[in-house]
C-alpha cells in the first residue's frame, strides 16, 4: 500500500503549513434564524439582494482574515459553513474572529445567527464544493437543534483545542508586532432546549467590537442588534432574544470581575474565563 500522500491532495502555503483535503480543522456551522418565514413573506428580487449585501459586507469586514484562504466561508441555503486549512493556535484564532464578524454582520443585515464551533477530520474541497465529516454533524446537532439564543456554543470535540491554543502571541501585521489569540471564550450558563440552563464553552462575540479587537465592552452595540430584532418577532421566538441578553450580560460581568483581578496584577485577562459555580443561576 503506498504511504506517499497524493500531490493534488497536498497544498503548500507560504508559511510553509501543509494541508490536506481530508484532516483535522476547526469546523464552525452557523443557522440563519427565521430564514423559512424570511423566504416566505419576501419577494424573491428583495430576498436576493438583501442576502447579496450581507455577504458583500461580510467579505469586506473579514477581507483580512480571508487572505491566503487559511479560512474558507460557504453559504447553502439557511446554513453558513466556516472551516479553517489545519488546527494550529492561527487557525482558531482565525475562525473565532470570523464568527465575531458573522454575529455582527448578520445583525446588522436583519438577520440572527446562532451557531456551533467543532473539531476532528473532515473533508473540504473548495473547488469541487465537497464537505463533510463528524464535526459538521456534531455542530449541527449542538448548534442547531440545542442551543435557544444567538450566539455561538463550543462542542467538547474543540474545548481541548481551545484550552491548549487560546493563548496569546504576537503576529508581523505591516511593521508593527500585534498581539493575537486570546479570543474571549466563556465557561458560563447558555439555554439549551432539551435541558435547560447549562453551564457551556461558548464565544463572547459581544467582547469584540467593530474592528475585532477584544476584549472590549461592545453591549451598547449588540442591545441596538437585539432592539432592532424585536421589531421582527413576537411570541415564542422573542425568548431567544431575552436569552441572549442574559448570556452576554452575565459574560460582561465575569469579564470585568476577572479584570478587576487582572489590573490588581497588572496582567492581562487569559481566556477561557469561567463562571464560579457558587454564583451560578
Amino acid at each position: 500500500m503506498p504511504t506517499e500522500t497524493p500531490e493534488e491532495q497536498v497544498k503548500y502555503s507560504r508559511n510553509t503549513r501543509v494541508t490536506r483535503d481530508e484532516q483535522e480543522r476547526f469546523v464552525l456551522l452557523l443557522d440563519i434564524m427565521g430564514f423559512s418565514a424570511f423566504i416566505q413573506n419576501t419577494p424573491f428580487d428583495e430576498a436576493k439582494e438583501k442576502f447579496e449585501t450581507f455577504r458583500e459586507k461580510l467579505d469586506t469586514r473579514a477581507e483580512n482574515l480571508l487572505k491566503r484562504e487559511h479560512i474558507h466561508i460557504a453559504f447553502f441555503s439557511d446554513s453558513i459553513l466556516v472551516t479553517t486549512q489545519t488546527n494550529k493556535a492561527q487557525d482558531l484564532n482565525l475562525i473565532s474572529k470570523a464568527a465575531a464578524v458573522l454575529m455582527q454582520v448578520s445583525f446588522e443585515c436583519g438577520f440572527a445567527l446562532k451557531g456551533c464551533l467543532a473539531h476532528g477530520k473532515f473533508y473540504y474541497h473548495p473547488k469541487k464544493r465537497i464537505f463533510f465529516g463528524l464535526p459538521l454533524v456534531n455542530a449541527y446537532q449542538l448548534g442547531d437543534q440545542e442551543i435557544k439564543y444567538y450566539g455561538i456554543i463550543v462542542h467538547h470535540t474543540a474545548e481541548r483545542k481551545i484550552r491548549d491554543l487560546n493563548k496569546p502571541f504576537t503576529k508581523l501585521v505591516g511593521e508593527k508586532d500585534k498581539t493575537q489569540g486570546n479570543n474571549p471564550y466563556v465557561y458560563s450558563e447558555v439555554p439549551l432546549k432539551s435541558s435547560g440552563w447549562s453551564c457551556h464553552c461558548h464565544l463572547a462575540w459581544n467582547l469584540y467590537d467593530n474592528k475585532l479587537e477584544s476584549p472590549i465592552d461592545n453591549w451598547s452595540t449588540c442591545e441596538k442588534y437585539l432592539q432592532q430584532i424585536e421589531l421582527t418577532v413576537s411570541g415564542a421566538p422573542r425568548i431567544y432574544i431575552d436569552n441572549t441578553r442574559r448570556v452576554m450580560l452575565k459574560d460582561l460581568a465575569l469579564y470585568e470581575a476577572e479584570k478587576k483581578k487582572a489590573e490588581t496584577n497588572n496582567q492581562p485577562v487569559i481566556f477561557p474565563i469561567r463562571e464560579e459555580l457558587t454564583t451560578a443561576r
